[in-house]
């Protein structure tokens, strides 16, 4: 396997994808390019939408191995404080002359009273901003869903973890067939479903029995990530995947992903567009959006780059939404291009892909802007 994924060989790790050893002339232009892409507002990159990622809870009904919390009874802001943080999301957006998407999470996002009453509120925006819903899929019944399909959300998301017996031995006995439940209550309301996976070492092997239920839940498409090892899951650091574990992950998932269903049925698309899927898939690289093109609030209004990146940058109670995005040194920081971390100095994708997950870095290396410790690449 080592010699597999060393940069002698890295046309057979990145079939479609150009070699990795240039010269310095293409790294330049790499870095002109990055630089580039960044408007002189230091705003959202390259024209994407700005994604908000907001949990207005903490509260859930599930106790997930891997969560990214630490408590479920945090302090949570009532529907006039949302309100007021979905505004000055808006002004944002107008501000930075962007689209804009909101994905509502929790915790359990339909744990809260007035979701539904937030998410009416949200529908008047619907010429800026499109939103999906992350949830656990456990507590969906028939009144909801029909309500759902009212407000048009662009997708609801499910995750699930393998099959039956990992599944429900990272969250709860009888929860995956609650989720399966849930999907076809959505499924058959019309509404697109997605589901996603959270792949480490007690798991990643069983991603090919994941693809095969969400084909026959007639799910619309399943994505994967690797686990990042913080909140309740801060002591799995020895679940993340190695390189070697990783470039193995990513050579199934591709190979999933290339599969095709008989052409008069419509089967699950399997998505490979995360941090160093590149590397298998052979599209274009991911790069990192956290506090870029992503912006997350939590119930309390603390603001954080990315869920999965919880450096706290200031508080909506104290300061808005502008101020944070535009001011502070964290967001600042993940906007601007930066020198290649050791190990990824010679490599011609870095200004592409940025150096990896900058999450799984921080959980792992405490550096955001180090190595993805995940990169099959060796030098």
């Amino acid at each position: 396997m080592e010699a597999a994924i060393t940069a002698e060989v890295v046309d057979a790790v990145a079939a479609d994808v150009a070699a990795v050893d240039v010269e310095a002339a293409d790294v330049a232009a790499g870095a002109a390019a990055a630089a580039e892409g960044t408007d002189k507002m230091g705003s959202c990159s390259n024209g994407r939408r700005l994604i908000l990622q907001w949990h207005i809870t903490s509260r859930c009904n599930l106790r997930c191995k891997h969560c990214y919390q630490d408590s479920y009874q945090n302090p949570e802001m009532d529907l006039n404080d949302m309100l007021c943080i979905m505004k000055q999301y808006i002004e944002l957006l107008s501000t930075l002359n962007r689209k804009g998407h909101i994905n509502f999470t929790g915790g359990e996002p339909f744990l809260r009273e007035d979701f539904f009453r937030l998410l009416h509120e949200c529908r008047k925006y619907s010429d800026l901003v499109t939103f999906g819903i992350l949830t656990n899929g456990t507590i969906l019944d028939r009144k909801m869903v029909e309500e759902l399909k009212g407000l048009q959300p662009d997708f609801i998301q499910i995750s699930i973890e393998g099959d039956r017996e990992i599944h429900d031995s990272i969250r709860g006995k009888g929860n995956l067939d609650r989720a399966l439940k849930g999907l076809d209550l959505l499924t058959y309301y019309g509404i697109k479903t997605l589901v996603s996976f959270t792949a480490h070492r007690g798991n990643y092997k069983s991603f090919s029995s994941v693809v095969n239920l969400c084909r026959r839940h007639k799910v619309f498409k399943v994505w994967t990530d690797r686990i990042v090892p913080f909140g309740n899951g801060e002591d799995l650091k020895e679940q993340v995947l190695s390189p070697e574990e990783t470039w193995g992950f990513f050579t199934m998932v591709n190979k999933l992903r290339n599969q095709k269903g008989l052409p008069w049925k419509r089967s699950t698309i399997v998505e490979m567009s995360r941090a160093l899927q590149f590397l298998a898939a052979g599209n274009t690289p991911y790069r990192c959006g956290a506090g870029d093109s992503l912006i997350t609030v939590l119930e309390d209004g603390t603001v954080l780059p990315c869920r999965r990146l919880p450096i706290e940058c200031g508080n909506m109670k104290e300061k808005s939404l502008y101020e944070i995005y535009m001011g502070n040194k964290v967001f600042k920081d993940l906007r601007q291009p930066k020198k290649p971390p050791v190990g990824c100095e010679r490599c011609s994708y870095f200004f592409l892909c940025d150096g990896g997950a900058k999450c799984i870095s921080y959980a792992v290396n405490k550096d955001p802007f180090s190595r993805d410790p995940g990169c099959p690449i060796k030098w």
